[in-house]
């Protein structure tokens, strides 16, 4: 499929408080692919001069779009309306109906080889249901040979994890991932838990920024 890309200006379409020289391209990524809709990936983020060129895969379906941009411009509505989606924003939490979302944007070098918390939430659930883990992160690796690794887990329920190693681009340079994961989950309560380690002992990675969210999507 040929990839497709949705284009917006800058000073027209995004709040007021958003100009070029502050947009975070890696953190909007992040964002849009930890959408609760989103299934098409993101190819590239581009800014020239007044344009914001946002490159998928693929067209969008109607549900991502609107996610998006909510089917509208100057200004654009959806996930582009909201500051915090395109810079990044001092540390939060917000709840809605069946959505849990937390962040941290205090850079943190992990050194430790054994798990560190960096984010909780905490939820309760009167019946057995379906719900859906996402992370968002953007780091900078600190030493050559420098890998770390993550995982959520409820309790004693892993819901997901992975080793990330250094590109072959500059050590300095920040880059962004984003994953989520659907499961069913036993009812009560559970605590979901954002972790991450040094891949080895000495070697330094920098987590710039981090989010956790969960939201039931079905019994």
């Amino acid at each position: 499929m040929a990839e497709a890309t949705y284009q917006y200006s800058i000073n027209d379409d995004l709040p007021a408080e958003v100009t070029r020289a502050n947009i975070k391209t890696s953190w909007l990524k992040a964002k849009i692919e930890l959408g609760p809709v989103m299934e098409t990936p993101v190819s590239k983020i581009n800014t020239n001069e007044d344009v914001l060129d946002i490159t998928f895969e693929s067209d969008l379906t109607p549900a991502e779009k609107t996610y998006l941009d909510g089917d509208t411009i100057d200004p654009a509505g959806g996930m582009l309306a909201v500051v915090d989606n395109l810079i990044e924003s001092s540390s939060a939490q917000y709840d809605q109906s069946g959505y849990t979302y937390k962040e941290r944007t205090d850079p943190y070098t992990v050194t430790s080889t054994d798990y560190e918390t960096f984010l909780e939430i905490e939820k309760d659930f009167s019946n057995e249901t379906w719900v859906r883990v996402g992370v968002a992160l953007t780091w900078a690796y600190s030493h050559p040979g420098t890998r770390f690794s993550f995982k959520v887990d409820a309790d004693d329920e892993a819901f997901l994890g992975g080793t990330i190693r250094p590109p072959s681009s500059s050590l300095s340079d920040k880059n962004a991932d984003a994953m989520f994961r659907s499961k069913l989950i036993s009812a009560g309560s559970h605590t979901f838990k954002l972790q991450f380690k040094s891949g080895k002992s000495g070697k330094a990675a920098k987590i710039h920024t981090c989010s956790l969210e969960v939201q039931v999507i079905g019994a």
